[in-house]
């Protein structure tokens, strides 16, 4: 006797969040929600330029999830279960391109890793195909993943653009033996990477290491007024300074901070205090300077002789004569508790508080120079000047000494500015 089974009811989408377990406990940044019918993950690679959208078409390829870590320093996927790094290009290969580099073994720390470029695997090839931008990705690049959706969607593009597609395959570059995901190792790890492979082969592509920072942990520097103002009476301005200034608005923040500094030591340079000024005014007009050359002669080498003066000095009588020591205080005192606080930086250099927590306007007024000229010239000086000895302090090029450095940047850019802006 024999009886008939019952329809079986296809599960929707919603019913799989909770086979995503693994992955949720493995990414804790990564949220996961239920709309319309799909499956949402939000800010995959704790990066919120993008989600991950899988539909009823991708449910069977949901357990892939659960296998991989996505480090939000790399976009790269980590195979815990295969002890195994995959960083993601930023581009196809031709299929018929020969692999950037054979196989290779590298030994780090007493470990050996076993590198190689090989095809993508089918997890990374599942979160390229079920992710979706949301926002402009300027670091992460959307972790490199259109490129891999493209090429499996070729099939779906007109016929014109298939052949192009066809031609093109997806590749990984593999690093093997990584026990575990500790991304301050990795990030050595991948510093050492790049540096050996760019050594021996100088086209060797290079692992991206992201800043940890999101968009919304950009620069956030106090304006001068919070709208343009409606007539701008405009001079015009040093093109060199100008050049400078432009620069520094862009790029790595240790670079902008020393195009500042750049933009002071030139307007320093020139400058000359107006008592040297009338010293030598009044003994060019003499009426009898041809007449009494040797006489006037000492008195023009006494009149230049302050000219002569440190660097340091005629950048900071340039600052204190073009700059307004409230606009300053008015941008400072937005990260009070941070000018209040003592920083130790990688590399040694230790910055001391330049103010204190129950600091006024007035008070600030009184003593910002030359304290706050001494601290930034200090710091720029422990940013270009190589450790000549193992006690010497530097500020190394690492990310968390870029994060303990920027809350500098707005001041020194208004103080270099205002110095541009009001040069004589």
């Amino acid at each position: 006797m024999s009886t008939t089974a019952a329809p079986r009811k296809k599960r929707s989408v919603r019913d799989y969040k909770n086979e995503i377990d693994e992955f949720l406990k493995n990414n804790p940044w990564s949220k996961a929600e239920k709309r319309r019918g799909d499956l949402l993950i939000r800010t995959p690679w704790n990066d919120s330029t993008l989600i991950l959208s899988i539909g009823k078409k991708e449910a069977a390829s949901l357990h892939l999830l659960n296998r991989v870590i996505l480090p939000e320093r790399f976009n790269a996927v980590f195979h815990p279960r295969e002890s195994r790094l995959e960083f993601i290009f930023n581009s196809l290969f031709d299929k018929n391109d020969p692999l950037p580099s054979e196989p290779f073994k590298f030994q780090f720390q007493g470990h050996t890793y076993d590198c190689s470029y090989a095809a993508p695997s089918p997890e990374l090839l599942f979160l390229a195909r079920v992710y979706r931008p949301v926002q402009s990705g300027v670091d992460s690049a959307f972790r490199n993943l259109d490129d891999l959706q493209d090429v499996q969607q070729a099939k779906d593009f007109p016929k014109e653009l298939r052949a192009y597609w066809h031609a093109q395959k997806g590749l990984s570059f593999w690093v093997g033996g990584v026990e575990k995901y500790e991304e301050d190792f990795v990030v050595l790890l991948s510093k050492h990477l790049n540096f050996y492979m760019g050594y021996f082969e100088r086209q060797s592509p290079q692992i991206q290491i992201l800043s940890v920072a999101s968009p919304a942990d950009e620069d956030d520097e106090l304006p001068l007024q919070k709208s343009l103002p409606t007539t701008i009476n405009a001079t015009e301005l040093d093109p060199f300074l100008l050049d400078l200034s432009l620069a520094a608005r862009e790029g790595q923040l240790r670079l902008r901070f020393l195009y500042y500094y750049q933009m002071l030591e030139y307007s320093a340079y020139y400058w000359v205090e107006d008592a040297v000024k009338t010293a030598i005014c009044r003994v060019l007009k003499a009426p009898d300077l041809q007449a009494r050359m040797d006489d006037y002669f000492p008195k023009l080498i006494e009149a230049l002789s302050p000219s002569r003066q440190q660097d340091e000095h005629k950048i900071r009588r340039a600052v204190e004569c073009r700059v307004e020591p409230r606009a300053v205080w008015n941008q400072m005192k937005q990260e009070l508790t941070y000018f209040a606080s003592q920083h130790q930086f990688e590399g040694g250099f230790l910055l001391e508080p330049v103010l204190s927590k129950d600091s006024t306007e007035d008070a600030f007024v009184k003593m910002w120079s030359p304290k706050i000229l001494d601290t930034i010239r200090a710091i720029r000086n422990s940013l270009v000047h190589a450790r000549e000895n193992r006690t010497q302090a530097v500020i190394l090029p690492t990310i968390g000494n870029d994060k303990l450095l920027k809350p500098w940047l707005p001041v020194i850019r208004l103080i270099a500015e205002q110095v541009m802006l009001f040069e004589s």
